[in-house]
């Protein structure tokens, strides 16, 4: 069992969400905005761990991130905790073109509330919706990224699909069955390990704020306000400890700088 107060404070939410639609939005936004999605732990060789108390301490307790595995798996337990019915659920990530069908690395929760149930994400790298999305056919929700729609795949279940300035973009597809946590285990080591995993080439963290979103790839900085994106280069191993703790609130001592020495050669306009 997990300290829900504490984890609500870590959110900045200070009353206790009532396990509804309304208090399921409310647990989304607070998330996105307030804990960073990142994978800084594999490129400093320490793994990627699911066991719920190594997440709380890591998350909740030291102010870290995560990414979907780790974020999404805390935040399972979290509505548990507040009396949601739900269950993890595995997905495909299409929103960077692959050039074949893509293996099952993204995970997130599917809650029910009476009839109806969610999506409910607050571990994707990509421009996830904002709010929980009914699991349906031809559902549409607005957030203040534009539309968010789901279409039904006859092969691959239902694909979230996000409406940018360049067009509709596919972002992941789930069938919706639960997942058993040997699923997660095994998604979470390809992901953490296999040399064809972007996880395991690059360091990233990312943050949604109320109009956008701010992110790093290696030393590559990028703040999106709406659709309006601006990105520039991080030159020293000190900009970017200031970076993780400005907008991410992470400090990782000294450990920042085993990261940049790793990619501060990269070329910045790769």
């Amino acid at each position: 069992m997990i300290d829900i107060e504490a984890y609500l404070a870590r959110l900045g939410i200070n009353n206790v969400p009532h396990a509804d639609e309304d208090g399921l939005a409310q647990l989304i936004e607070a998330h996105i905005l307030n804990v960073p999605f990142e994978n800084f732990d594999i490129p400093l060789g320490l793994g990627i761990h699911l066991e719920t108390d190594h997440l709380f301490e890591k998350i909740v307790t030291r102010r870290r991130g995560g990414y979907c595995f780790e974020l999404n798996g805390l935040f399972g337990f979290l509505l548990d905790g507040l009396g949601f019915e739900r269950h993890p659920v595995m997905a495909r990530v299409w929103f960077r073109g692959p050039p074949a069908t893509p293996p099952l690395t993204h995970t997130l929760n599917i809650v029910t509330i009476g009839h109806t149930k969610f999506m409910a994400d607050v571990g994707f790298g990509g421009t996830t919706a904002r709010l929980p999305v009914p699991l349906y056919d031809q559902a549409v929700v607005e957030d203040v990224d534009g539309t968010v729609s789901l279409r039904k795949n006859d092969e691959f279940g239902f694909m979230l699909i996000r409406e940018t300035p360049d067009g509709p973009q596919n972002q992941f597809s789930t069938t919706g069955v639960p997942a058993y946590e040997s699923d997660l285990a095994l998604g979470n080591h390809y992901v953490s390990t296999h040399p064809g995993s972007h996880f395991t080439q690059m360091a990233v963290g990312g943050i949604f704020t109320k109009d956008g979103r701010v992110g790093v790839t290696d030393n590559m900085l990028t703040t999106r306000t709406g659709w309006d994106q601006k990105s520039s280069p991080v030159e020293t191993a000190e900009d970017y400890q200031a970076v993780l703790t400005t907008h991410f609130g992470i400090d990782l001592g000294e450990d920042h700088r085993r990261i940049f020495e790793a990619f501060e050669t990269v070329d910045v306009e790769k």
